[in-house]
């Protein structure tokens, strides 16, 4: 997936004594959260969540791509907490389903791992031949010994409608979003204490999700975890016959697995986002300090927009080979 921690988030809970007449049983996922909305109780006490963000709403206007990866039992719970986002924030399934082509050479045993999961989980898929891919999606060329596999599952996740959906369900919750107050220090014990830009806060339990801010926030407590901080070029490919890549023309997702010699994957998304351009992307980038991401030397490397544009030459014959738009995001990838 794309994206992600482009911002920090924290997660807590805020508690107070409450009769002992309020039910003590905890919401497990999105479904009972919307089943039985209001505030929680347990052990005895009031469970207020509160969420802090760092940066203000709303942002993440990106979509992500997300392919099934069927070998995960955890996605059925989050495709059906999906699902129900989509029917709450009014995305139509054409708009996110588009189906997942990946491209790769024939024996490519990451692509034989995926076409296996997805069998065994009986997830549709499809296998193209060159011959037959191109009938299918005339605008996509492959090079000898190339193939495709088609998930029909796989598709887009619109990041800022998520992330709404889950302050409106923390609200509902009777609980609490606070943008724009950034958490300056974590204080370990019971309970533990946060202190923000604004005021201080206690809870029982504390979830960080700060994506690239991580370790910067755990340093202090004596824990490093194994990440890296990566900036990554996104880039925006004119159509040169408008519409030609978009959704309705029901044209997929893309994941290239060890195309053109290049150690990352390149993926793709339908255009819209932009009108007329498609966002193609490599799923790599340059270290850099998430708070330095703008920096003028952060720019010196575009290697990634170089393979890009031989990609995008080589197989989306229909794109300009030159990117129109260039942004930029932040991945955080544990290292192994």
């Amino acid at each position: 997936m794309e994206g992600s921690g482009c911002y920090e988030s924290y997660f807590e809970g805020r508690w107070v004594p409450t009769p002992s007449k309020v039910p003590t049983t905890p919401p497990t996922d999105w479904l009972q959260w919307k089943k039985n909305p209001g505030v929680r109780s347990f052990d005895g006490c009031l469970f207020v969540p509160l969420r802090l963000e760092n940066l203000p709403s709303p942002r993440h206007r990106t979509p992500i791509l997300s392919p099934t990866l069927p070998c995960c039992p955890l996605l059925d719970q989050a495709s059906l907490d999906h699902k129900l986002m989509k029917l709450e924030t009014g995305l139509r399934a054409e708009d996110c389903e588009t189906g997942l082509l990946l491209l790769g050479l024939k024996d490519n045993p990451e692509l034989k791992i995926i076409q296996a999961a997805l069998s065994r989980q009986g997830v549709e898929h499809q296998c193209l031949p060159s011959e037959e891919l191109k009938l299918r999606f005339p605008n996509i060329r492959l090079a000898r010994g190339e193939v495709g596999l088609l998930d029909k599952s796989g598709g887009v996740l619109y990041a800022d409608k998520a992330l709404r959906a889950l302050q409106d369900a923390i609200r509902q919750l009777g609980g609490l979003v606070h943008d724009g107050e950034k958490v300056m220090e974590i204080k370990p014990g019971l309970p533990v204490m946060v202190k923000s830009t604004s005021r201080s806060y206690q809870a029982k339990s504390l979830i960080i999700t700060a994506g690239p801010w991580t370790n910067r926030l755990l340093h202090p407590l004596g824990i490093e975890l194994p990440l890296q901080t990566l900036r990554i070029n996104v880039c925006y490919w004119q159509e040169k016959v408008p519409g030609s890549y978009s959704v309705s023309q029901a044209f997929p997702c893309l994941l290239g697995l060890g195309l053109s010699l290049t150690p990352y994957h390149i993926y793709g998304l339908p255009s819209g986002e932009y009108p007329g351009l498609m966002k193609v992307c490599y799923h790599h980038g340059n270290n850099a300090d998430p708070e330095e991401r703008d920096c003028l030397a952060a720019f010196s490397d575009i290697q990634d927009v170089q393979i890009l544009s031989r990609f995008v030459h080589d197989h989306l014959t229909d794109l300009e080979p030159e990117p129109a738009i260039m942004e930029h995001c932040m991945y955080t990838r544990t290292q192994v």
